[in-house]
Order: structure tokens, then C-alpha cells, then sequence
């Protein structure tokens, strides 16, 4: 039995090393030096939108790219070459792993500062769920962090609820965490881009 279950999440190599280069930490920080909703961003980021757009039969940059490739100082041919054009479904990919495949050292592969970013991250988590009630922290923790289907995860609560109702509670709980308060806790921590519309208008009920 595998000690491992992995996450494999794939995003634009170009666009992240440009943005570390020009030291932007993450597709928030890269929005607002652009003048561009996270949202555009981050679907640039996970491959959810390609950099070029249909017009008139044929294909033109997009807006949004061209203000991204001034901000970080890079041709849209660097940054988005033909290879990354596509689209997918999904840009994470999950399965067990062993040890070897780790690099045989596990979490000590991890350095002193990668260390302390995990338990600047893990606060931050903390701190925000804190702060919501605690059906909604379980929910969060095995829909967001354990990956489990909204029917595992009525399953694994106590007492059990229905499909439906985690759903429910699930909606509330990103709602609430769409709060400003909230995301400038977890904005320097966190991608929330792939769970959240941060373009949209931000709720003003922290409770």
C-alpha cells in the first residue's frame, strides 16, 4: 500500500518563471500590475483559456496577454508558444506515489524555506477557517484538501448529510471566503483562482 497520495498540478512553466523573475508571487499580484481581473490570469495560468482568440477566421492575441507580456517584459511568442495554446479540462492530476518516486527523500526534500512557506501556509489556513463554522471547516477540509466527491463527503461527516445539502454548504463556505478579509489572508499563500471567481464582486458578510 502506498504511503502517498500526490497532486500534481500543472500550469504554465513560462508565465510562472517570468512572474517570479519580475517578482510578482502569484496571479493576484501579476492582475493588479496589469490592470486585469485574477480570474483572466489565472485561467491563462491553468491552461483554462487559450492566449489567442478567434476574429474573423483567424487568430489574434488576446487583450489580456498582450498587457501580461508588457507587465513581465516578454513577447506573447515566449510566453505562450504554440505548444501552450491548448485548453484542458482540468490541470491537476492525483494518483498514489512511493517514496522513490519522490526523489527517496520524501519530505525532506524540501528546503529550510520551503519548510517555513508550509507553515506560513498552514497559519494562514488555519487563521481563515477559523473564522467560519465548523460544518463548513469540515467540508472544506475533504472537498478542497482530500479531494472527496460531494456524495464522500456527506458519507464521511457525523452524523451524515445528503449530497445535496453539502453542496449547499459548500456554497456558502466559498461565498465567505471570497471576503476581502479572508483573501488578504490567503492571498499571498494560496491559488485560489481554481476555486474561486475572484473577478467577481466581493461579498460583504464575514459570517
Amino acid at each position: 500500500m502506498s504511503d502517498y497520495y500526490a497532486t500534481l498540478k500543472i500550469q504554465n512553466g513560462r508565465l510562472i518563471r517570468a512572474m517570479k523573475n519580475m517578482g510578482y508571487k502569484n496571479g493576484m499580484q501579476l492582475a493588479k500590475a496589469a490592470g486585469l481581473t485574477p480570474t483572466l490570469v489565472y485561467d491563462l495560468l491553468n491552461f483554462k483559456q487559450s492566449p489567442k482568440t478567434k476574429w474573423k477566421y483567424k487568430q489574434v492575441w488576446r487583450q489580456s496577454v498582450l498587457k501580461i507580456c508588457d507587465v513581465l517584459a516578454f513577447s506573447p511568442e515566449e510566453l505562450f508558444p504554440d505548444r501552450l495554446h491548448h485548453e484542458i479540462p482540468t490541470n491537476q492530476i492525483a494518483d498514489f506515489v512511493e517514496q522513490a518516486q519522490l526523489g527517496g527523500g520524501g519530505m525532506a526534500l524540501l528546503g529550510p524555506g520551503d519548510h517555513l512557506m508550509q507553515k506560513e501556509l498552514a497559519d494562514a489556513v488555519k487563521k481563515v477557517l477559523a473564522t467560519m463554522a465548523p460544518r463548513e471547516q469540515e467540508i472544506l477540509q475533504l472537498r478542497i484538501w482530500e479531494g472527496k466527491s460531494l456524495a464522500e463527503t456527506g458519507r464521511s461527516l457525523s452524523p451524515p448529510i445528503t449530497t445535496e445539502r453539502v453542496r449547499q454548504i459548500e456554497a456558502r463556505a466559498l461565498r465567505k471566503l471570497r471576503h476581502p478579509y479572508r483573501l488578504r489572508i490567503l492571498g499571498e499563500h494560496l491559488d485560489l483562482g481554481e476555486h474561486l471567481d475572484l473577478g467577481e464582486h466581493l461579498d460583504d458578510d464575514l459570517y
